[in-house]
């Protein structure tokens, strides 16, 4: 299973994260996946709750499971930066065989619930 976005052009006979299209966090590997792979925050379980923020203006995107932003394995909340969002974004999700996922795309972003989490500047 893997959680984000994705620019409209995506194709669905394309694997999310294989291309320059598609911004995903695979929480069974542990990956954040575009136009390859590289470890990122942990591996998720069954009942987890994953977030995945865009911010349009930054051109910045963040993932949380069950609360906590996940970290890169720089230090980073930032999963992915800098990228064109000139033709917007749409939330994109795939699931495996016999996997299911409920997805809510109508919650507030200013009421998701940070948990134990130290900011590298060391703001909380």
């Amino acid at each position: 299973m893997r959680v984000g976005w994705a620019r409209p052009g995506c194709k669905p006979d394309v694997e999310l994260g294989t291309d320059e299209l598609a911004f995903v966090f695979d929480g069974y590997r542990g990956h954040c996946l575009n136009m390859g792979s590289r470890l990122f925050g942990r591996c998720w379980h069954a009942g987890d709750v994953v977030g995945c923020m865009i911010n349009m203006e930054d051109k910045s995107m963040i993932f949380t499971l069950n609360g906590e932003i996940l970290i890169t394995t720089k230090g980073s909340e930032l999963c992915f930066t800098d990228f064109e969002t000139e033709d917007g974004f749409i939330p994109v999700c795939s699931l495996g065989l016999s996997q299911v996922g409920r997805m809510n795309l109508g919650k507030d972003a200013s009421t998701v619930q940070v948990l134990h989490h130290v900011w590298p500047s060391g703001r909380i």
